[in-house]
């Protein structure tokens, strides 16, 4: 296998570079339109497709559509999806890409002899393909596992010509139940880097699903790799996409501090079908940034949720100082605008990797054969909240709208004991956040990763709120001098109107008039745990009096629940800090 520029075939055709929009090295967004599909999967010793061809047919022209409507600088299929009928639909009916945008098509499998005739039958076309692999297997019936970049750009003449760039899968995905592909599929030998005509620009290529196993990126023996700035994609038809061996390169490249290097991956939605069964319970789409400095990935409030209500969950990848965006695991197309790998181009004031903004999610309508704006998305926990409730007397109102997504993590973690470190409510510092080398995604709001070790930990966490919200608080008995004004009047709330900026408070007077408090759960444990919970939980409040309203809740080696809590309640005249509400009253002032 091969890494080629496509400098020499551009110089042999009498092309010139392409000036693509998200290659650009500046400080504007690009705009992205990704295809994750699910459906039933036909495959045999001599091809692989979607079994509903006239199905697929539609969901494809119709993605195609509202690539060129919203005229988007980069739209993706995934591995073995694209029929090759839609690619003839674009190239006869002239739908195609403007000039400086790119379409990177994940294609159905096709015979070597099809491909030839496909590309003879439209020589108005700059075709760029291996010729000779093509060629050498006109008379065999295996099949090619191809990906397509389709743009245009200039002749020497300064005439736009429309370029499809054929690349081939390199190395076969393995497995029991793939094998047929291991021994029927036609490995290329060249994966395609594009760029764009000057001296500085990013650089693209597309990793086609198992290509992710060839020698390692860090290693390539084409020039500048470590320094150039790369979107790499990585399209795939994978059922383990975050196994060890897929996901090393992007260990190895951020782990070698390329920052300077972004990874999108798309993969098909859970669920496929293969032999009439499920065959994959993940997804696994997802952009990875490692952003130069500290900070410029926006993390706030606003733009995480309103990305994770469109399907776009935010993770921490903290050892090796990225970000993960993880795409919901259903069928969809996302709409997202982006900002790009390098900006060295730009003014150093406005330099800014700020990350991915979901603009729009669309789900089809069988109706009308047209993809269309969903409404939001649930990520799983009011499934998970559900499936937990049976026999308990747990209603789990965090599961519907009474929180934002990112404030309901912040009050799972609160209410399980978890808040024991300054400025623990940051995304990208809370726990629930983080997300390792495994890439195992812990969210709380985003549940659909089938992890048995992540299911099992999370269940706990929403059984121990559960446990806090429909036994303790209702439980008069249970509430310690601190708190007893709270008992028979006690809610779980979180950042209401007048407390916004109170991360650390969860129990709320009843009719909220009153004084609110913080209170955690953190199931069976020693007295020493509990108290070691406290303390840690009061030396948050640091500018107020809250925290001798802080109790921790246990359950001792008896099953009898028990409470850690400050035994002196607050003074009026101790709280000189406080400017917006009255320890005293509870009133806002």
């Amino acid at each position: 296998m091969e890494y080629k520029l496509i400098d020499e075939y551009f110089n042999a055709l009498n092309l010139r570079k392409p000036n693509l929009t998200l290659l650009r090295p500046d400080a504007d967004y690009y705009t992205s339109l990704l295809l994750q599909p699910q459906g039933t999967l036909a495959f045999g010793n001599d091809f692989i497709r979607i079994a509903d061809i006239p199905t697929a047919e539609a969901k494809f022209n119709s993605f195609f559509d509202l690539a060129s409507e919203k005229n988007v600088d980069l739209a993706i299929t995934p591995e073995y999806s694209c029929p090759w009928s839609v690619i003839a639909n674009l190239v006869d009916s002239s739908i195609l890409p403007e000039e400086n945008k790119i379409w990177v098509v994940g294609c159905e499998s096709i015979k070597a002899g099809q491909l030839n005739d496909f590309i003879n039958q439209r020589n108005n076309i700059t075709w760029i393909v291996e010729n000779a692999v093509i060629n050498g297997n006109l008379n065999n019936q295996r099949f090619f596992d191809p990906v397509c970049y389709i743009f245009k750009t200039r002749d020497n003449a300064n005439t736009v010509r429309t370029v499809i760039i054929v690349q081939f899968k390199t190395h076969f995905l393995g497995g029991a139940d793939l094998e047929w592909e291991r021994d029927n599929f036609i490995p290329g030998s060249r994966i395609y880097i594009l760029e764009n005509s000057g001296n500085h620009s990013s650089r693209l290529l597309t990793l086609i699903c198992s290509d992710a196993l060839s020698p390692d990126l860090n290693n390539l023996d084409h020039p500048h790799f470590a320094d150039s700035a790369y979107l790499i994609i990585h399209i795939q038809l994978n059922k383990a996409p975050n196994h060890g061996n897929y996901c090393q390169y992007r260990r190895n490249i951020y782990g070698m501090g390329r920052e300077n290097k972004e990874f999108l991956c798309l993969n098909w939605a859970r669920n496929v079908i293969v032999n009439n069964a499920s065959w994959n319970a993940y997804g696994g789409s997802a952009f990875y940034i490692k952003p130069e400095k500290k900070g410029d990935i926006n993390t706030n409030d606003e733009r995480l949720n309103k990305n994770q209500l469109l399907g776009m969950y935010y993770t921490h990848w903290k050892d090796k100082y990225a970000h993960i965006f993880l795409l919901n695991y259903d069928e969809h197309v996302f709409f997202l605008r982006t900002t790009k790998p390098s900006q060295s181009f730009a003014d150093p004031a406005n330099r800014k990797r700020s990350g991915p903004e979901m603009e729009e999610t669309l789900v089809w309508n069988a109706i009308n054969n047209q993809w269309e704006h969903g409404a939001n998305l649930d990520g799983g926990l009011q499934q998970t909240c559900v499936a937990l409730n049976n026999g308990r007397n747990y209603n789990f109102i965090l599961a519907h709208s009474r929180t934002s997504p990112i404030d309901t993590e912040r009050l799972l973690y609160l209410s399980n004991g978890k808040a024991t470190y300054e400025n623990w409510f940051d995304p990208a510092k809370n726990t629930f956040f983080l997300i390792k080398d495994d890439e195992i995604n812990k969210r709380m709001t985003f549940t659909q990763n089938p992890c048995p070790v992540t299911l099992t930990e999370r269940r706990a966490i929403l059984l121990k709120y559960g446990t806090l919200e429909y036994t303790i608080i209702i439980d008069p008995n249970l509430f310690p001098p601190s708190i007893n004004d709270l008992a028979n009047n006690c809610s779980i709330n979180y950042r209401i109107p007048g407390y916004e900026d109170e991360f650390n408070l969860n129990l709320y007077p009843a009719n909220n008039n009153g004084i609110p408090a913080c209170g955690a759960f953190i199931g069976q444990a020693t007295t020493d745990d509990a108290k070691a919970v406290l303390n840690k939980m009061i030396s948050l409040f640091t500018k107020d009096q809250y925290g001798k309203r802080t109790v921790v809740w246990y359950v001792d080696d008896n099953l009898q629940t028990q409470k850690e809590f400050v035994s002196e309640k607050p003074k009026f005249t101790e709280n000189t800090n406080r400017s917006r509400i009255s320890i005293k009253s509870g009133k806002r002032r």
